[in-house]
């Protein structure tokens, strides 16, 4: 009977002694999880498992949790490290900076950036990947640095670097207007109802001396209810160790099945027999009429309309060919 009285008076000791836990938790290690009404260490706390907070937390050093963290209060200390997730409910607050310069919060629909004042930037949850919209003067940044930045002004989409306007898209409430202050560097421009598209063909040494019995495709048949409309041609000729040698051998572009010439008569004198790199350039020209099968769905090419070159022994010498073109549509 006595060590059973000392038993139940062990079991009430410890009992009393779990519940006047006070409210201050100082370091501790190795424990599977923790419920603190409020919690206030000076070093380190480390829980195995989850940690319920239900009201502040002030750590003095680094807070480790194996598993959840929820505060039902504000955080503050030097740092902690979560090993699962931590849970902010509707419109509770990560806050950056001092004196909450910045904080962001979800609202039930909407993740939000804002400075208290004015939402920054807004990400919405559209169902499928969301929508990330930026409001009016927040800057999209690009390179180290910020090299660019993009933004809406409320009236204009404006890149610059900082000092310069590099482009202007306006909203004119239909396709807008893009005003750039450089160059676009692109194959396929969009201009209008078509696009000023861009190709390059090299051709070999054995390509340019049999170009009057096999001429060379510049660009091919852009298919059914289409033509090809030519815009310029530059031909470069990278000089080898000798001479091409021709005789009125002239070059031209033309539509491959029809032989309708597109450039007027590319003159081979001067060009394709001397010895050093040369460069010539020609518009498209224009075809005063002609039956529609002889112009649409067909390719253009390059032609010899002559005899064939000769000369340059050590097969060395070759040309590249850039044009510019459009593709129409006929409605035919």
């Amino acid at each position: 009977m006595r060590n059973l009285n000392f038993f139940l008076i062990a079991v009430l000791f410890v009992g009393v002694a779990m519940f006047a836990t006070p409210a201050f938790c100082g370091p501790t290690d190795g424990y599977t999880g923790a419920y603190r009404t409020d919690l206030e260490a000076v070093e380190n706390i480390k829980a195995g498992g989850d940690l319920l907070v239900v009201d502040d937390a002030s750590i003095g050093d680094d807070l480790t949790v194996g598993g959840d963290l929820a505060v039902t209060g504000t955080i503050t200390g030097a740092g902690f490290t979560p090993g699962g997730d931590i849970s902010l409910v509707d419109n509770d607050k990560l806050i950056f900076g001092t004196g909450t310069d910045i904080y962001n919060y979800f609202d039930a629909t909407n993740l939000k950036w804002t400075d208290g004042t004015n939402d920054l930037l807004i990400l919405t949850d559209g169902g499928t990947t969301g929508t990330l919209a930026l409001l009016d003067n927040c800057k999209l940044l690009f390179g180290t640095g910020s090299d660019a930045y993009m933004y809406w002004d409320a009236s204009n989409l404006v890149t610059t670097d900082g000092t310069n306007t590099l482009s202007t898209l306006t909203d004119n409430g239909t396709t807008g207007t893009l005003t750039l202050t450089g160059n676009i560097v692109s194959d396929n421009v969009a201009t209008g109802t078509s696009e000023l598209k861009i190709a390059t063909i090299e051709l070999t040494n054995s390509e340019i001396i049999n170009l009057a019995a096999t001429p060379k495709e510049l660009v091919a048949a852009p298919g059914a209810g289409f033509i090809l409309e030519l815009d310029t041609i530059w031909l470069i000729l990278d000089y080898g160790s000798e001479v091409f040698t021709e005789s009125d051998d002239d070059l031209l572009v033309q539509y491959a099945t029809s032989d309708v010439a597109v450039t007027a008569s590319i003159e081979a004198t001067g060009f394709i027999d001397q010895a050093v790199d040369q460069v010539a350039y020609y518009l498209g020209i224009g075809i005063p009429t002609d039956a529609a099968s002889d112009i649409a769905n067909n390719a253009l090419e390059l032609i010899n309309d002559s005899g064939e070159y000769a000369g340059n022994a050590s097969l060395d010498s070759t040309m590249t060919v850039k044009v510019t073109y459009r593709v129409h549509a006929t409605g035919l």
